[in-house]
């Protein structure tokens, strides 16, 4: 039966039953009412009858008086006779009105009848003809008196009855109907009652219904798609499970079809995943070759200019192909989600002013104005991740210039928003604008619409031969990681208008790593001697520190694990800490966090120093309390930044040009520590000879590094798989392994574990060199007992740094022939002479661009390179060394500066 049914027939009965009652009452109280009216009538009838008796018998007794004065006067006679009838008709009457009197009727009649007896006495003929005394006379009367008073004594008593009667018929009516109505208002809330009962057994198994199709919805919406409801109340609450179990297994059938349809997606992800890492390894080891033997074939000293400009190209265009690929490779890590945003301060101004060097060049080529407008209220330092900033902006205004022939580009810079501070810090956020706006080509809105896409590329399709397409789709992701969009305003024929709001936290902390070096060489230490502890398990890294900052007036300690470094610390009280992380018995990271758990440690300045490759540990070392990071190889200038940053030291400088032995020591450590600065060719190592086995599946990569350090004194084995690779290292006794991650029988990783497994090989150093597109065979590879990571495709430089630092030795150079000093105004003359080559404007600009950021380390490892691309940028070479080494980093804009404007 349906629920409306039910609740309808329901309150069809009860209102059926109400509407009864009070019709039923209604009836009986009217009845009642009209009895107690008859009542009421009869009585007045019976008053009015009860009066008319009294004064018939009035009119007797007057009429019996006159006759006993007057002796049977005949109208006293008649007038008796009238007022007996009446009397007697009156008292019938009266008894048929109310037959319950009938008894006190009776006595009136009694007392009545001798009142006649004495009617009938005097009017006898004895009576008449004798003559009534006067005595006689008022004993009559006083009997006629007397009888006439019990009568009326008992009509007053009937009129006191019939009163009282009708006194209690009106209470007998009002309690009636009062009862009447209270029985109805009972019955009525009884019937209500009921039909509330009867409506709650009617509504309770629906609650109960309604409450599982609650909890079933709930169940099957965490996902339980297979529950059933089971009602069964044959109703429309059944019909309505039956739906919702309808509508549950339609959406199992669904979801059981996208499950497919998601497996087979996340099947062609893993699949493409896996075809860009295959991609990348592919792509990347013919340029392994390529740009190996270029730089193997440039360090050749016999080429002609020629051929050295024709390596040059080939360099250059292998290192563009390589560009080109990293693009793709950015989509993927953006794609699969593994793309991270690193940030640090930085010098925003300096950051800004590189980008625009570099676009300026390209702008000037093309003959086009560049407009340059910074706001003064920009910050001086900010937080981000200043690498992906500068992919951005350099990409932006790229394009810009790319597509504008005729008047030119302006980049704008400038603060949108009031600075605020941000939740739970005292750091201030400000919302910087940067803007590019240009005169170009424009774009329609449907190429606007579409130029965000991987692949898509806007204006003649004819003349798209440069880039991928992927530099705004790249960008836009980057973008949105820092938590904006691009945004662009373009119409076609009359330019375009990019531009990203990017909320940047101002860094107050900032201090340019110039400030450390302006004034010259660092001698000494003018406000007080400062106590530093080392940590680190390998004598040479802490002898390169201690040397370097004894002399310059620290006190030092060391320590060789974590738990030493925590007794030292105890003892010796330091004001800075500068640790390893990978030690025996107790690793930095440990160290870090116990430092910090121990209240007189708490403020106590911990600097981390590593070679590790992952940005991740640096990351997770400053997430455990250290204050700071300083990677390996370790170079003076930046450990001497850090700790004027955080000791707030005044240094002492040397004053004049001279060089003192003080210099050459410092000159010195910075050479060892970085492995890189070789001012002539290598011809070989210090020291005995060592034994290199290189485990690589594929022949060229494993020649490109036996070309690059064949020569040099090392003895080289190799071997193309992971097993050969066990069984040559037995044999061999190599001092380091260079291997490649994906090899066939056995990879890298399963041939590192199984040598760390030898005892005789759980201290050999193991390099992996490969193609990883995501970090992940990096991580892979350190987890399986790896010490290093050499990305591919392998650079010399870098090749180098590793095997200097792992196997601890000094490089053998070439003797030098003689040189002169390149001073600054010889430039010109410099490039002018018959057997000198220009330098590389991209070499000039990317200087000029470490410059502004006064970025000296990177400075000095670019005009290393310089030196071993060709001997005659030596002198150059050589100038912007010397003035990197002292820290001049005003000279060496101006000494760049000079040199461009040379040049052009």
């Amino acid at each position: 039966m349906r629920i409306t049914t039910k609740c309808i027939g329901s309150s069809a009965i009860v209102v059926g039953l109400v509407v009864s009652t009070l019709i039923g009452g209604d009836i009986f109280i009217r009845q009642a009412e009209s009895t107690a009216q008859d009542t009421q009538a009869k009585n007045a009838k019976a008053l009015t009858t009860i009066l008319k008796i009294n004064v018939a018998l009035n009119n007797q007794v007057a009429a019996l008086k006159d006759i006993i004065l007057l002796r049977r006067d005949t109208a006293s006679l008649v007038k008796y006779q009238d007022a007996l009838t009446a009397f007697v008709t009156d008292l019938s009457e009266l008894e048929n009105l109310n037959p319950g009197i009938a008894s006190e009727l009776g006595k009136i009649r009694d007392r009545h009848s001798l009142l006649a007896e004495l009617v009938t006495e005097l009017t006898s003929q004895s009576h008449i003809e004798k003559p009534l005394e006067l005595a006689e006379s008022q004993q009559d009367f006083r009997v006629i008196n007397a009888f006439s008073r019990d009568i009326e004594l008992y009509l007053d008593v009937l009129i006191q009855k019939l009163q009282k009667q009708d006194v209690l018929a009106k209470q007998e009516f009002e309690h009636f109907k009062h009862n009447t109505q209270l029985v109805r208002q009972i019955l009525i809330l009884s019937m209500l009652l009921v039909f509330v009962g009867q409506l709650l057994l009617i509504l309770l198994p629906v609650i109960r219904s309604i409450q599982k199709l609650q909890q079933g919805a709930a169940i099957i919406g965490k996902g339980n798609l297979e529950y059933r409801l089971n009602i069964q109340t044959k109703d429309e609450i059944e019909q309505l499970a039956d739906a919702f179990n309808q509508m549950a297994a339609t959406l199992a059938e669904s979801y059981r079809s996208l499950e497919g349809k998601k497996e087979l997606a996340d099947r062609a992800n893993r699949a493409k995943s896996e075809f860009l890492a295959n991609m990348s390894h592919e792509l990347r080891t013919p340029l392994n070759g390529i740009l190996g033997y270029a730089q193997i074939l440039q360090r050749d000293r016999n080429l002609t200019t020629k051929q050295q400009n024709g390596l040059r190209i080939i360099h250059q265009c292998g290192s563009h192909l390589l560009t080109l690929i990293t693009d793709i490779l950015d989509l993927s890590k953006i794609e699969a989600q593994k793309m991270e945003l690193y940030n640090h301060d930085f010098h925003f101004p300096a950051f800004l002013q590189s980008v625009v060097e570099i676009c300026r060049i390209r702008a000037d080529q093309k003959g086009i104005s560049f407009i340059y407008q910074p706001t003064s209220d920009l910050p001086i330092g900010i937080c981000a991740d200043e690498k992906r900033l500068r992919q951005v902006l350099i990409n932006l205004l790229g394009n810009a210039i790319k597509f504008t022939e005729k008047g030119g580009v302006k980049f704008d810079v400038s603060c949108v928003e009031q600075p605020s501070l941000t939740e739970n810090s005292q750091q201030i956020t400000k919302t910087i604008r940067c803007q590019i706006a240009d005169t170009g080509i424009g774009m329609s809105q449907e190429q606007v619409a579409k130029i965000f896409l991987p692949f898509e590329q806007v204006g003649d399709t004819k003349k798209q031969s440069e880039g991928t397409g992927l530099g705004l789709a790249i960008s836009q992701k980057i973008v949105q990681l820092m938590g904006s969009k691009i945004q662009v305003k373009s119409e076609l024929g009359q330019g375009s208008t990019f531009w990203i709001d990017l909320d940047l936290q101002e860094s107050a902390d900032w201090i340019q790593s110039a400030k450390v070096v302006t004034d010259g060489r660092i001698v000494g230490i003018a406000n007080g001697k400062r106590r530093i502890l080392i940590v680190d398990d390998k004598w040479e890294n802490r002898s390169v520190v201690v040397n370097l900052l004894e002399e310059i007036g620290f006190e030092m300690a060391e320590a060789t694990d974590g738990q030493e470094a925590l007794e030292k610390a105890l003892q010796f009280l330091p004001d800075l800490i500068i640790t390893d992380l990978t030690m025996p018995v107790m690793d930095g990271f440990e160290l870090t966090r116990r430092l910090r758990q121990m209240p007189e440690f708490g403020e106590l300045v911990i600097i981390v120093s590593s070679a590790s490759v992952f940005e991740s540990d640096e990351h997770k070392s400053i997430g455990v309390g250290a204050d700071d990071f300083l990677p390996k190889p370790v170079h003076a200038d930046d450990l001497l930044e850090k700790l004027q940053k955080y000791l707030q030291i005044e240094w002492i400088y040397e004053n004049g040009p001279g060089k003192s032995d003080r210099e050459t020591l410092i000159n010195t450590h910075q050479q060892t520590s970085s492995g890189v600065a070789v001012p002539k060719k290598i011809i070989g190592i210090t020291g005995n000879k060592r034994k290199i086995l290189i485990v690589d599946d594929n022949i060229e990569n494993s020649s490109v590094i036996i070309n690059l350090i064949g020569d040099m004194g090392f003895e080289i084995a190799e071997a193309f798989n992971g097993q050969e690779g066990l069984d040559k290292a037995v044999q061999f006794q190599p001092d380091l392994i260079i291997t490649d991650f994906a090899m066939p029988d056995m990879d890298g990783l399963e041939m590192s574990r199984r040598l760390r497994r030898l005892t005789e090989f759980q201290e050999l150093p193991i390099i992996f060199s490969s193609t990883d597109i995501f970090q992940s065979e990096a991580h892979q590879s350190l987890e399986s007992g790896s010490n290093d990571f050499l990305l591919k495709p392998v650079q010399a430089d870098k090749l180098f740094e590793k095997l200097q630092q792992h196997l601890q030795f000094e490089w053998i150079y070439e003797s030098p022939q003689e040189q002169k000093t390149l001073e600054v105004t010889s430039v010109n003359a410099q490039q002018k002479s018959t057997d000198s080559i220009v330098i590389p404007p991209e070499e000039i600009e990317q200087l000029l661009e470490l410059a502004m950021r006064g970025n000296i380390k990177a400075i000095r490892e670019q005009a290393q390179q310089l030196k071993n691309l060709d001997e005659k940028f030596v002198p150059f070479a050589e100038e912007l060394l010397q003035l990197a080494k002292s820290f001049q980093i005003e000279k060496i804009k101006e000494f760049i500066q000079l040199y461009r404007e040379g040049e052009q």
